[in-house]
């Protein structure tokens, strides 16, 4: 029993750990930035601007940005400029085109 509780545990800790490499944002390729949902989009532009970055993609409807930037603090400064959620803009693609809203 103990054996399929440590196998288990392991597993899960292994699926965790790939999640987290797989979304981490990485300086120098596009990041989806997620804003709250009172953030005009004019706000999310300026933040973006503000932490450096060059502007990709708004979808004002969603509160979501792509951006890029080459800056190793770039991340940081988003959050510092407002973000809720800075992740790897290729997973939020993957997302949005699984749920039809990708043009």
């Amino acid at each position: 029993m103990r054996e399929i509780v440590f196998g288990s545990s392991f597993g899960l800790l292994v699926a965790v750990a790939a999640l987290i490499s797989a979304t981490w944002p990485v300086a120098g390729r596009p990041v989806a930035v997620l804003f709250g949902s009172d953030t005009s989009p004019a706000e999310m532009i300026a933040a973006v601007q503000r932490a450096g970055g060059l502007l990709l993609e708004v979808d004002a409807g969603s509160s979501l940005v792509i951006s890029i930037s080459d800056q190793s603090d770039y991340v940081a400064k988003l959050y510092q400029a407002g973000a809720r959620f800075v992740t790897s803009a290729t997973l939020a693609k993957l997302c949005f085109s699984r749920s039809g809203r990708e043009q």
